[in-house]
């Protein structure tokens, strides 16, 4: 199933996220501070029915307390923050997995989580330079968090589970070098 509640990407993830139409959700436009504060989320309803869980993608909606892990999620695969989701072949990318990972308490426990896509590093990416071919020597965003959904969906294939695919297919991306991130989150070349 695929629904979007709004004409733009965080109040959409929101009203899929508390079962609420944006008209009662109190994020109305994508803002850097977005953060998802409900306390009661899809997610937590369907773990607590026994679904494993699962986030790939862009998340935006907060690192510590708005971060998927407090969420629900027992797995998080993608660009945390909302700015990092205009960038279509990302340095690195945030992995966390329950039980395997503490869940993070300050910013440099969420930077811990980064996970770098070493054909990325360092270098500036664009449909030009980087063709979507198999034998590429960049890695595309929109190709690893989808690999990692279905990865998710094949291991839980035979218990229930929830996938929470944000794809970064509708945003604009940026390809300038002031656009292009280092693995400490840091805009590089400003």
């Amino acid at each position: 199933m695929a629904y979007a509640p709004s004409a733009v990407c965080s109040p959409s993830r929101v009203a899929i996220m508390v079962g609420d139409h944006t008209g009662r959700i109190k994020l109305r436009g994508n803002s850097e501070v977005a953060e998802l504060v409900q306390e009661s989320t899809l997610a937590h309803t369907l773990k607590n029915a026994g679904y494993r869980t699962g986030c790939f993608g862009k998340w935006g909606l907060g690192e510590l307390r708005g971060g998927p892990w407090n969420h629900g999620f027992d797995e998080f695969l993608g660009q945390l923050e909302h700015k990092e989701a205009h960038v279509a072949f990302p340095s690195y990318l945030t992995h966390f997995s329950r039980p395997r990972h503490e869940i993070p308490t300050d910013p440099a426990a969420v930077r811990a989580l980064r996970v770098p896509i070493q054909a990325n590093v360092g270098k500036t990416f664009n449909e030009k330079n980087c063709p979507r071919k198999p034998n590429a020597t960049c890695v595309y965003v929109n190709d690893v968090v989808r690999d990692a959904a279905f990865a998710f969906m094949l291991e839980s294939s035979n218990n229930p589970f929830f996938v929470l695919w944000t794809p970064t297919y509708p945003h604009a991306g940026r390809y300038n070098e002031h656009d292009r991130f280092d693995l400490s989150g840091s805009p590089v070349g400003k």
